[in-house]
């Protein structure tokens, strides 16, 4: 790993000091692609959240997820797995997405959100519904897309956090970089200790320590972007990761030494060359992820290694000022030798995805298809169809079409369990909603709301038989529901106010099984709450913030007959920040406290979350 940070970063240093000051304006006058157009919410129901770094830099993606969005949040608890259920969806219905490539792993198919530093990142758009499929295999309820874009202002600059907490929590993160005409560049870094000893209620409603729940986690990523030339840019990045933890016991079980290893590596390659009105893309991106997970209590000592190769060669091109057309290849290699496969496994997919978006005036139409080509055999044509229109102020907006998802490398293959009998999950899905923005002097006002339908048929669930849990195509799924979206800022002089407010309300039912359990038609699906509300509340004054979040989260059930459920509960948190200048640095400290009510709660059944707990930190960003 450090090899490689320290070429990537040795040569764009060297890359920046050499070049000439070409401007590369010229690669920034293609901004209207499919994706963008998405991504921008034209279409579909769309979370932004800006400026993810410095909310809380020593939080992970699964925490922002938690606190800024309704989507439910499954946690073993801080610092653990963690992963989300977007409108009823399993953890493998949503796509991560980075630089336009899914880092779902192709073993299980899910991404570990704890152990995502939000700190790389600048922005996170959550895109829900049909237009999520959009970035490929895995996208029927949602998809998460992080950016981390540069920044334009010329010169060097150092960013350097450091944050302190309960449980032992220390977390550093450190950002240098170089910017000029020809060349940009950054390495970040990122460490986190923590003992993880916090609090809870047992089941004698007593307040005890959490045991064997320590983390170590170090994450790096260097990137370059070099303008070739004025028609060309080449973007590198490198992603690395090794992250050591401990896994807690849950409320019933005794002691435990159980631990589990990450070490992943990411590598992504973007040549990109632009043309009057046409743009040509080629990426490249390579994973080679390994997962140890050692149990001496239960005689554990399971090695899960995986490597993936994905390439991609994409065309755009506007033509006649109101047609976007888009066509995208992609190939991947996905591969794995653990130890739970009778023999080395391997999986090839390849994709063609062909988008058609139509503006004119306030009215847009997106017509979208892609065919799949899994180990040599052609999946069923997906497709589907949006269109959205602006009057007074109001963007209305339709989507539906079909969606798809192929079983993962673990659903196939793994012993015991695996079952290369399983068919694709598919079904149809729906969205009607609507986007409203009315802005009177300093006053800003946004409304968004839509009503969705999604049908899902061969939902693969893990089963238990005999001896083993086994992958099987058990059910049909109906998903329904409502979101909204409402924010407002106002300014008076030196003060504002902003506030937020996300909701959802969905139902999602089996509506058709597979093994002939009558008495599970109908009932809601396990951890899939009716309700969630996060709201938050951000009072400014000069250059001090303080923020109040609430989130609300329904009852959900924990068993398929819906005879036993986790309670529903209400969480608070503060965060006090304010911003200044040293010198004509920029400084920041903030404070929070979590879990303000002090309430005991639990996201999976039986692994309890932290009591009241608080952190303390400084952000300090040197120009030069």
């Amino acid at each position: 790993m450090k090899r490689i940070i320290f070429i990537l970063f040795v040569l764009s240093t060297y890359l920046s000091h050499s070049q000439t000051n070409d401007s590369i304006s010229s690669l920034k006058t293609f901004t209207k692609t499919t994706n963008k157009i998405i991504k921008n919410g034209k279409f579909s129901h769309t979370n932004h959240i800006k400026e993810i770094s410095q909310i809380r830099n020593n939080e992970n993606i699964g925490d922002i997820l938690q606190s800024q969005s309704t989507n439910y949040l499954k946690s073993y608890g801080p610092g653990n797995l963690s992963s989300i259920s977007s409108r009823g969806g399993n953890a493998q219905q949503t796509s991560l997405i980075y630089k336009d490539f899914i880092l779902n792993n192709p073993l299980n198919g899910i991404v570990d959100l704890s152990s995502i530093p939000i700190a790389f990142f600048n922005s996170m758009n959550i895109i829900y519904g049909l237009p999520s499929s959009n970035w490929g295999n895995g996208g029927l309820a949602s998809a998460v897309i992080l950016e981390n874009n540069f920044d334009n202002k010329p010169g060097r600059f150092i960013e350097y956090g450091n944050t302190f907490g309960s449980f032992g929590q220390k977390t550093n993160y450190l950002k240098l970089g170089s910017n000029n005409a020809k060349v940009q560049n950054q390495i970040k870094i990122y460490k986190q200790n923590f003992t993880n000893n916090y609090t809870y209620y047992n089941q004698n409603s007593e307040i005890q320590e959490q045991i064997n729940s320590g983390i170590n986690h170090l994450a790096v990523m260097a990137e370059s972007k070099v303008s070739l030339n004025k028609k060309t840019s080449l973007n590198v990045v490198y992603f690395g990761q090794k992250l050591d933890r401990e896994i807690p016991p849950s409320l019933f079980e005794g002691l435990t030494n159980a631990k589990q290893l990450d070490n992943n590596h990411r590598v992504f390659l973007d040549i990109t060359n632009i043309r009057n009105k046409s743009k040509w893309s080629f990426k490249s991106a390579f994973y080679d992820e390994k997962n140890t997970y050692i149990d001496s209590v239960r005689s554990i000592n399971g090695y899960n290694p995986s490597k993936s190769f994905i390439n991609q060669l994409e065309f755009k091109t506007i033509y006649q000022n109101n047609h976007n057309l888009t066509f995208n290849l992609t190939n991947s290699n996905s591969s794995s030798s653990a130890l739970n496969f009778e023999e080395p496994v391997q999986l090839n997919r390849s994709a063609l995805t062909g988008s058609h978006i139509y503006k004119k005036n306030n009215f847009q139409q997106l017509i979208n298809f892609r065919i799949v080509l899994n180990n040599g055999e052609i999946m069923p044509l997906t497709y589907s169809y949006a269109l959205s229109k602006t009057i007074n102020n109001k963007l209305l907006f339709l989507n539906f079409g079909r969606v798809f998802r192929l079983p993962s490398i673990n659903d196939l293959y793994w012993d015991p369990g695996g079952n290369i009998e399983l068919s694709p999950e598919n079904g149809y899905s729906s969205d009607v909603g609507i986007n409203w923005c009315k802005k009177v002097n300093k006053t800003i006002i946004k409304f968004s709301s839509s009503v969705y339908s999604r049908w899902i048929d061969n939902w693969i669930q893990w089963q238990p038989r005999a001896n083993y849990w086994s992958a099987m195509n058990i059910k049909k799924v109906w998903s329904r529901g409502i979101e909204t979206q409402t924010s407002f800022f106002t300014k008076v002089r030196s003060f504002s106010i902003q506030f937020n407010l996300n909701t959802s309300y969905n139902m999602s039912t089996n509506t058709g099984l597979f093994n002939g359990e009558e008495s599970l038609l109908n009932k809601q699906l396990m951890y899939t709450p009716f309700y969630k509300t996060v709201a938050n509340t951000t009072f400014s004054y000069n250059n001090l913030n303080l923020t109040y979040l609430h989130n609300y989260t329904g009852y959900r059930f924990t068993s398929s007959d819906n005879q036993s459920y986790l309670p529903a509960f209400h969480l608070g948190r503060l965060y006090l920040s304010s911003d200044f200048l040293i010198r004509n640095q920029h400084v920041k400290i903030f404070y929070k406290l979590n879990n303000l009510y002090n309430t005991d709660y639990q996201l999976i059944i039986n692994r309890p979350m932290p009591l009241i707990n608080q952190e303390i930190g400084i952000n300090i960003k040197i120009n030069k």
